[in-house]
């Protein structure tokens, strides 16, 4: 079992008095904080969902805090390994997703000699802003860049970068139509990612016949992982929004029919796709992807289903293959011709 894993560690504390949202994000430091110096309910926070175990098992530094972008306090969290960094991994959730969900890919990175940057979006875990809701996009875009640009950049190594549904979508955006971001980013892998969703026209006319009376709609939870484990403990997860808001759907039709009219891009982008996902249009998605990207790698993971950062065991073992062997043409590519580093060695899961 990964470390950390929400199936393991997790499901232990399922029924814990977790802190209110309220405390926790008046609570949260400016970054960077060190762990040991967090108020307790953020060092409950990060004990719940194995975050502080998986940097006791890892890491020489683990920190988070808020910082303050484009008038909003995002939270940060950065993971050092104990082994000297080889590069950068920067993670991007996806919608209605949070930091303390993505201890699968914390792991692999860490594995691979990698530190790690991940941030809560807008409106999302600790992060301000109406909650699993977005005017626009271009939001996303602002709070990545800064970033990248503070945070990312400065560091030793190539940096990569990882995004799972939403997340892969503003990266894909990021690359297509940013030329600073494109450049940073040696590589980036997309899981499932973000164009259009299952039933986007249906969504689309429901959005202009309601949306001028609905602010909000009822959430309702699916099946999207074949780790049942997680599952559940997504249904009960403290951070997870009850409603959807109107103007996230309304932002989305919109940054569509942008990235829909978007110039082909040369980036070596890997595309991993799962054909049971019942969340997004996979097959309308990959194609227009592989227009957008037509240099990129396409991986179609068999049975797979939309949260494959959270995928069962005999799922995330082929993802989590993929992506190593694709961080590892990038660090070989990087260190070429540096002698104690013209082979890094492939890392697997424990």
């Amino acid at each position: 079992m990964p470390v950390g894993s929400p199936t393991g560690i997790l499901l232990l504390k399922v029924s814990m008095d977790f802190p209110s949202l309220a405390t926790l994000q008046e609570q949260l430091p400016t970054f960077p904080c060190d762990v040991t110096d967090l108020p307790a309910s953020l060092q409950q926070y990060a004990e719940h969902y194995g975050l502080s175990q998986l940097a006791q098992h890892y890491c020489a530094t683990f920190e988070l805090g808020g910082c303050d972008i484009a008038g909003m306090q995002i939270n940060l969290c950065h993971f050092v390994p104990s082994a000297t960094p080889l590069g950068t991994l920067l993670v991007v959730t996806g919608y209605t997703d949070h930091i303390g969900l993505f201890g699968k890919v914390y792991e692999l990175a860490l594995q691979h000699s990698l530190q790690v940057y991940v941030f809560d979006l807008p409106g999302h875990g600790l992060s301000s802003g109406e909650r699993a809701g977005i005017d626009d996009f271009a939001t996303y875009q602002s709070v990545l860049r800064a970033i990248v640009r503070e945070y990312c950049l400065p560091a030793a190594g190539p940096l990569f970068a990882v995004g799972q549904s939403t997340g892969g979508g503003i990266l894909l955006d990021a690359l297509l139509h940013d030329t600073e971001l494109a450049a940073a980013f040696s590589r980036v892998s997309a899981l499932a990612p973000l164009l259009y969703p299952r039933r986007f026209f249906q969504i689309r006319c429901l959005y202009t016949l309601l949306s001028p009376f609905l602010k909000k709609v009822q959430r309702a939870f699916r099946s999207v992982s074949h780790d049942e484990g997680f599952n559940c403990f997504l249904q009960q997860d403290a951070l997870q929004p009850e409603t959807l808001s109107v103007s996230w759907i309304g932002a989305l039709i919109r940054w569509t029919a942008m990235m829909e009219q978007s110039a082909p891009s040369d980036f070596p982008l890997q595309l991993l796709q799962g054909t049971d996902d019942t969340t997004v249009d996979a097959g309308t998605n990959m194609k227009a992807y592989r227009r957008l990207f037509p240099e990129s790698q396409l991986h179609w993971i068999e049975g797979a289903r939309h949260h494959m950062v959270n995928e069962a065991d005999v799922w995330w073992q082929p993802i989590s293959e993929h992506i190593g062997r694709y961080w590892q043409e990038g660090l070989q590519k990087y260190y070429e011709g540096v002698d104690s580093l013209s082979e890094v060695p492939i890392m697997r899961p424990h």
